[in-house]
């Protein structure tokens, strides 16, 4: 390997302190591809962590497939065989029942609260979302059919302020009946105890939904049978494979829970990629800066570049020696660039300052790394850079060799 077109880089690199007009150049330039390698990874990991976090808060409630039927009940034994033989890819489901009613707090005779209650079962229930970690008091095998028994329910810790109830309490639940046609319906009612509350930090759900046993809401609607089954695959499985081969083998509605919030997942996406584009053009322009170094390291080196050639050295040898300069100070300020927004990332995770207003589903700016962005936005800076080296080496082979010898030799 001929190592002295690296050597001579090098050289022209570090010996251009005496020159200051390419000093500031070189400063220019690693300062915008800085800039430029910096914002794009802060804002990949700020755009990551918003659709991480806003995940996780949704299936918090959701899981991963669910299964429904809009006709007949499910029958869980079927069910439950064919998914145990079949579908060794599944790790846990839990069937589900869903009903609205009126939670009313006995002291007040307040009647303006409709909630959905979802039955579900004590044991299986918390194995296809994360809800368990969000439920007070702290959810374990041990004290699960606790939270349930005695006609004990789980509501949102909003819902629980706005009622100004407590764990313990007794409050009402005004329901009909059954399916009615008449103008005008008697509700029946029912008592239970608050048992504990959980806090998913979305609003519609801390205000709007409540848990109880299957048991509890089969004695309030008897009429009602299994209507979803929640499932929760298996690590490293695609979820749309498994959504496809339920659908063939199931006569059933079966979707994942992206699909409830179409809208906000093909915003998030749109989001992430539109602003990874953008800032991407950004350090486009920035890293053009580079242009305008070569361009200038190549005038001010005319004089060797032909005594190089006279003395017999090939072309590609003298682009390399601008290669090497130009490579070297954009991956010496894309890695700095990267090094830093790693650190403030780190930082802004673990001390969570900036506050966000309530349209968000996350109370503090969220930051989420992966190994994969930190390659791609090193790779992107690399090969922009990379473009902005490569356009003026072909002013090295303009030069006359001839005529510069004769007047600047």
């Amino acid at each position: 390997m001929n190592r002295f077109p690296l050597l001579l880089a090098f050289r022209y690199l570090f010996g251009a302190q005496q020159k200051k007009s390419i000093s500031t150049m070189i400063i220019i330039s690693s300062l915008a591809i800085f800039i430029g390698s910096f914002s794009l990874m802060l804002t990949l990991a700020i755009m990551h962590g918003f659709d991480v976090v806003t995940c996780e808060r949704l299936q918090s409630i959701h899981s991963q497939i669910i299964i429904r039927t809009f006709d007949d009940p499910i029958n869980m034994g079927a069910l439950e065989a064919v998914l145990k033989k079949e579908f060794p890819e599944i790790a846990s489901f839990s069937p589900t029942v869903m009903q609205q009613v009126i939670i009313q707090n006995p002291h007040t005779n307040d009647i303006s609260t409709v909630v959905t209650i979802k039955g579900v079962d004590p044991l299986t229930g918390w194995s296809v979302n994360s809800l368990a970690q969000k439920i007070y008091p702290k959810w374990n095998q041990s004290n699960c059919k606790n939270l349930f028994d005695n006609k004990k329910i789980i509501i949102g810790k909003r819902l629980a302020e706005s009622l100004d109830i407590s764990i313990g309490d007794i409050v009402t639940l005004l329901f009909a009946p059954g399916e009615t046609r008449k103008k005008r319906i008697n509700l029946n009612e029912a008592k239970v105890t608050i048992g504990g509350y959980f806090s998913t930090g979305i609003e519609d759900f801390d205000m709007g939904l409540i848990f109880g046993s299957l048991e509890l809401v089969h004695d309030l609607f008897p009429e009602s049978g299994i209507s979803h089954v929640q499932i929760k695959l298996r690590e490293g499985i695609d979820e749309k494979m498994i959504i496809q081969k339920l659908r063939n083998r199931l006569d059933m509605q079966v979707y994942s829970w992206k699909d409830l919030y179409p809208a906000l997942v093909s915003a998030l996406k749109l989001e992430k990629y539109v602003m990874f584009v953008i800032l991407l053009l950004i350090s486009l322009i920035a890293s053009m800066n580079i242009i305008s170094l070569i361009f200038m390291q190549i005038h001010q080196k005319r004089s060797d570049i032909a005594i190089l050639r006279a003395y017999g050295m090939r072309a590609d040898d003298i682009r390399i020696i601008f290669i090497y300069m130009g490579c070297f100070v954009s991956f010496f300020s894309c890695t700095l660039g990267i090094i830093c927004a790693i650190i403030c990332s780190l930082f802004l995770k673990k001390y969570p300052f900036i506050t966000l207003p309530d349209a968000y589903f996350v109370t503090h700016l969220p930051v989420h790394l992966e190994p994969i962005h930190i390659i791609t936005v090193f790779c992107c800076c690399m090969i922009l850079s990379f473009i902005g080296i490569w356009i003026p080496l072909r002013r090295t082979e303009e030069i006359d060799i001839a005529q510069v010898l004769r007047y600047n030799g």
